[in-house]
């Protein structure tokens, strides 16, 4: 009898937790971009691949949002290196994994500590700015970072958000590449954008 009660009470907690969350994955029409500089041109490279769980609370499925208040139960974001890759060929791909130290540290990881809706964008739309902190690894040196998101929620049911993020890469620890014996050397600040797409699991 006991153990009964315990199998229906661990049920019943299991299924209320179900309720207050509610989980995506990034869906295929996602893009993220990496941009910088070098003495011999502009660059950009592609990210391939976006990994990793969105968690929100349920609040961000009811006919309103908050006006403020934290909508992220948890977001922690991964990028494969080797999933980067540049226009301009396997060289300049080689010069990027070595710059982040792939083989040491394969993955960069944004982990999102805290949130805030800051503000409705447009009501008629339901799009609105979301602000979040977290920790960001990239080539295996942590720093804790806060970027504003606009976000939307779709009629589909999905949720978009679009952000930018610059990073200097000296502040990580990362040589930024160079070419022909030092003669092009590339800018150590470079800009991630994305234009997330997320998908209820």
């Amino acid at each position: 009898m006991k153990r009964l009660i315990l199998f229906f009470l661990f049920n019943f907690l299991l299924i209320s937790f179900s309720f207050t969350q509610v989980s995506y994955k990034v869906d295929e029409g996602s893009t993220m971009t990496i941009t910088g500089t070098s003495t011999l041109h502009d660059w950009t490279s592609k990210v391939n691949e976006i990994n990793g769980d969105f968690v929100f609370k349920n609040e961000i499925q009811d006919k309103k949002l908050p006006k403020s208040g934290s909508i992220v139960e948890q977001i922690k974001m991964v990028i494969p290196v080797l999933s980067i890759e540049s226009p301009r060929g396997s060289t300049m791909d080689k010069k990027t994994y070595n710059a982040l130290k792939s083989e040491q540290n394969p993955n960069m990881i944004f982990e999102v500590k805290s949130d805030n809706i800051e503000r409705i964008i447009d009501k008629s739309v339901e799009k609105f700015l979301l602000k979040v902190t977290g920790d960001l690894t990239v080539a295996g040196f942590t720093k804790e970072i806060t970027i504003d998101l606009e976000g939307q929620k779709l009629p589909s049911g999905q949720l978009k958000f679009l952000g930018a993020y610059p990073i200097d890469m000296v502040e990580y620890e990362i040589e930024p590449p160079s070419a022909m014996f030092g003669q092009i050397k590339t800018g150590k600040d470079v800009v991630i954008d994305f234009d997330l797409l997320l998908s209820e699991n």
